[in-house]
């Protein structure tokens, strides 16, 4: 019985390690496409620049 238990622990926290892996990577990954391009933050300084 106490072999079930500790096989379920580890079951449980592996799979919670492997979740919090695939969360913490999805967040960069949704963070990297918040960024704006290199292009567009250049046309924003030269725009500023111009308008100054």
């Amino acid at each position: 019985m106490a072999v079930e238990q500790s096989r379920r622990d580890f079951l449980g926290m592996a799979f919670g390690g492997v979740a919090a892996v695939g969360g913490i990577l999805s967040l960069g990954a949704m963070k990297k496409t918040w960024d704006p391009l290199p292009s567009v933050q250049v046309l924003g300084s030269l725009l500023l620049t111009y308008h100054l």
